[in-house]
């Protein structure tokens, strides 16, 4: 019953008393709308650590009232507390049985009016895993020791949860810091990016989460508050930096953030970022996202996930999320914003590739490549003819490859060598060991083939031309052209060079794609893209610049342009051109992340990362001097950075693929001598034609089973 009275209309006191107590009955036109419900820390498909934070949000006449949450018998109401608004309540749900459970929801008003019912159908998963990654690689490595964390409490290496402080001190350096002493007197203070003057102190904490070991960091005071779901403190700002980890390794263990090359230990990755912790940022990391220890980049999402799904109901959520990494830590933010979208909301790429498996296909090539070279078949080739059949700056690029990455990713014995000793696999003395070659190690993505009962294996080099480019530049003659691809071969399953080349399984192929395996673009429009890296291809460093066109050219074959892309390099040995690419490339992120999420408005979130992209975000090089030059970069460009710092090719783009290389395994086209804009005598004509009977690849064409990737959120 509802009652209206126009202006003038007398009230009788009575009448209003009446009034007051129907209100108070409830109304019998039915109950108020039900409360709008979202669950804040994951998906609610994809819970665990049977816990999830809960966003409810009051309308109507209980708006001002209280929430009531049960699930079953059990009630959670009490853990819900209003935020910014009592309209507004967030709570943690906790003690979720593993599986699926219904929470019910409810407003009530202070006088007992209650809502209409919303429910929230949530799964929860341990948060050991999996959730979608699939089945957990066996056997598993534990390295809780070698990190310094004790032994593993089960057998999902699990560990006590650690807490301990550093701080930055007077000397440049961080110091630990015990909580319960004075201060030392080499304390620094930092002001973060919302002027805030605190002291330079880190909070770190550090754990088990999906069987890696994670670490967050954030400046905090010993014996003060921390952060939450409901609360801010003066030191976080309330972003969130991850840090991805380079490298490709083989699996199987828990692993380590550092590795020791001839006696000199890098640091992987790490949350002890000084120049985002100086701003504020919080600082996320694992194990499981350095590709040295584990390169299936679907663990990697399912890791960061875990990962920031524990941070929020622990810290609450954070305004946005930006990715940070090299090499394989870049592969990393590129495969996960494109299928997995929203785990990331910018990304910070450092050294670029595309994927892992695309990386795969150029770096083979390089095993194949040595192997050829090395063998006495080159006799007489040149150093520069090497180099320009390889497409890179010079050969030293891929004559390493060829024993290192390239090698490594296909040969099934390459596994860490934590793995005790008779359990790798070895074709002569352990055939039934474990194989760590890379498509192994996304067994579960590609799956078995039950034929062989190897896991299935895109990578393909049927119908490529080896050294086209230099042949028809006049680098190679036909014979060397010719005898090049007659012997190159490929690999058989184990990773051994074989005589015949080796063909792309089809289910691989479609899969690859469907699940964002091979980066095509998609999804990337809606993240912005600051990309850096130091020049060094002419010093034989694999992290070659074209990279960074190859994804360009990605983006221009999806979406026409590449607007959310910026380009960044410098000289390498020019700290203060390095030290300047990087505070811009964190700077900008910055100011474009704020503005899109200042942004309220209901357009699609890919044009609100055009509309803010920062004036100042273009694609930019430093001089070795350091001096800064800005202007659009591209492959083609006769710029002042292309004249510096020349992009090459690499060896697929050296047979005549385009820049962005997409195809896995190329259609083909029947042999056309006439095309090659050399001579062939009739004797090499009958070899070309021998060589490539199905013909060769026809790169007008897409790949074969290449599409766009369907399958997002992908489960294994």
């Amino acid at each position: 019953m509802r009652f209206a009275f126009k202006a003038g209309q007398i009230v009788w006191p009575g009448l209003v008393i009446l009034i007051a107590l129907i209100t108070g009955c409830g109304s019998s036109d039915g109950p108020d709308p039900a409360p709008q419900v979202r669950a804040l820390s994951s998906d609610p498909s994809r819970v665990t650590g049977g816990n999830v934070l809960i966003e409810v949000t009051l309308d109507g006449a209980t708006k001002d009232g209280k929430v009531k949450v049960t699930s079953g018998a059990k009630d959670f109401s009490d853990s819900f507390k209003p935020t910014d608004s009592n309209r507004r309540y967030l709570g943690l749900v906790e003690g979720l049985p593993e599986g699926a459970s219904t929470l019910e929801i409810q407003a009530v008003s202070n006088s007992g009016q209650t809502s209409a019912t919303s429910s929230l159908k949530v799964i929860n998963h341990p948060s050991s895993g999996p959730v979608f990654a699939g089945a957990k690689e066996t056997p598993y490595i534990c390295t809780l020791s070698e990190n310094g964390m004790g032994q593993a409490l089960d057998a999902n290496c699990s560990a006590q949860t650690e807490i301990s402080y550093r701080y930055w001190a007077s000397n440049g350096t961080f110091k630990t810091l015990s909580p319960d002493s004075p201060l030392p007197d080499d304390v620094t203070t930092t002001r973060t990016s919302e002027g805030k003057t605190v002291n330079f102190i880190v909070r770190l904490e550090r754990g088990t989460l999906n069987r890696g070991i994670y670490q967050i960091a954030f400046l905090h005071q010993p014996g003060s508050a921390l952060p939450d779901p409901w609360t801010s403190t003066n030191e976080w700002n309330r972003r969130l930096r991850y840090n991805f980890g380079g490298g490709c390794g083989g699996g199987h263990t828990q692993g380590t953030f550092e590795t020791t090359v001839g006696g000199v230990t890098y640091s992987l990755a790490t949350v002890l970022d000084k120049t985002a912790l100086a701003r504020g940022y919080a600082v996320a990391t694992s194990s499981l996202n350095v590709g040295q220890v584990n390169c299936n980049s679907v663990v990697g999402a399912e890791t960061l996930a875990i990962v920031k799904e524990y941070f929020i109901k622990r810290f609450g959520q954070p305004v946005w999320t930006v990715g940070k990494g090299g090499s394989g830590g870049a592969v990393q933010q590129f495969e996960i914003a494109q299928g997995y979208p929203g785990l990331l909301d910018g990304i910070s790429p450092d050294s670029s590739f595309p994927t892992m498996m695309e990386a795969a296909t150029m770096f083979s090539d390089c095993k194949l490549l040595r192997t050829y070279m090395t063998s006495g078949e080159a006799a007489g080739w040149t150093e520069e003819q090497k180099r320009a059949v390889s497409g890179y700056a010079t050969w030293t690029t891929c004559n390493g490859l060829g024993v290192g990455l390239g090698n490594s990713m296909v040969n099934a014995s390459s596994c860490d060598p934590r793995l005790p000793s008779g359990f790798a696999f070895n074709a002569v003395s352990n055939p039934a060991g474990v194989r760590c070659a890379l498509a192994d190690v996304f067994l579960n993505v590609y799956g078995l083939d039950p034929a062989t009962q190897v896991a299935r294996r895109p990578l393909d080099n049927v119908g490529v031309q080896y050294g086209l480019i230099a042949l028809k530049n006049g680098d190679i003659s036909v014979d060397q052209f010719l005898n090049l691809n007659e012997k190159i071969g490929g690999f058989d399953l184990n990773g051994s060079v074989q005589r015949q080349r080796h063909v792309g399984d089809t289910q691989a192929l479609k899969t690859a794609y469907d699940t964002g395996r091979v980066l095509v673009g998609v999804n990337l429009d809606a993240v912005p893209m600051i990309s850096s890296r130091t020049y060094n291809d002419k010093a034989g460093d694999l992290h070659d610049r074209t990279r960074d066109f190859q994804i360009r050219a990605k983006l221009d074959d999806r979406f026409g342009n590449h607007e959310n892309h910026v380009l960044l390099i410098a000289a390498p040995g020019s700290p203060s051109g390095s030290a300047e690419m990087l505070n811009m490339q964190l700077i900008e992120m910055e100011k474009w992340l704020d503005a899109i999420a200042a942004d309220a408005s209901a357009d699609g979130l890919a044009q609100k990362v055009k509309r803010h992209k920062p004036v100042t975000a273009q694609d930019t090089c430093w001089r070795p001097d350091g001096s800064k030059v800005t202007e659009p970069a591209s492959f083609e460009s006769t710029g002042t950075c292309n004249s510096l710092y020349k992009p090459y090719l690499d060896p697929r783009s050296a047979a005549g693929a385009p820049l962005a290389e997409t195809a896995l395994k190329c259609q083909r086209k029947p042999v056309d001598v006439t095309s090659y804009g050399v001579a062939f005598s009739a004797d090499q004509a009958v070899r070309l034609s021998a060589v490539f009977p199905e013909g060769v690849c026809d790169y007008t064409k897409p790949g074969v089973e290449q599409n766009a990737p369907t399958r997002f959120w992908a489960s294994f």
